[in-house]
């Protein structure tokens, strides 16, 4: 695409301010567009290019309800442990309590806690379990005390997962 149209500097004045009027002309550099398909995952708004690495991404997009979690835990070791987080998210939604102010829905650490039992302590699948549940915030309980970090979790995990495996003699 090429536009032509008049130039806003002068011809022969090198950009003063001259009163003779211009009738230079200046082509504008032509603008070269491609259209490519954008995939997009169904249950997030994550994006991209590529087909193949968003249906990866949907298959264990911590927003879908049939979700596929690769974590590693309590013998799943091909990466195909499914569990049903949606039943786990609407308790999780029914146990928080209403809040003041800004802050509508509020957990506990007990629930966290709870929650940690009913995934088997996978952090993927808690946090899954909590976007899932629509409750505002999910890492500060009434108190303004954090309740649920998601690399405190992974911390915890690993914490429990070197324990379990030493050999003790």
């Amino acid at each position: 695409m090429t536009l032509i149209g008049r130039s806003s500097i002068r011809a022969g004045t090198c950009g003063r301010n001259d009163s003779t009027p211009s009738t230079s002309y200046a082509t504008v550099v032509a603008v070269r567009t491609v259209s490519k398909p954008v995939y997009y995952c169904d249950y997030c708004r994550k994006h991209g290019l590529s087909r193949a690495a968003m249906e990866k991404h949907e298959a264990i997009c911590t927003m879908n309800p049939e979700r596929v979690c690769r974590w590693q835990i309590d013998g799943h070791s091909d990466g195909t442990k499914v569990l049903a987080i949606a039943p786990v998210a609407s308790e999780l939604a029914a146990r928080a309590t209403t809040g003041t102010d800004s802050r509508p829905h509020l957990l506990t650490q007990g629930d966290i806690d709870w929650l940690r039992d009913e995934v088997d302590g996978c952090p993927a699948c808690m946090l899954a379990a909590l976007r899932q549940s629509g409750i505002s915030d999910i890492h500060w309980d009434a108190n303004m005390n954090q309740i649920f970090d998601y690399d405190r979790e992974i911390e915890r995990l690993r914490k429990e997962e070197r324990y379990r495996d030493h050999e003790w003699y």
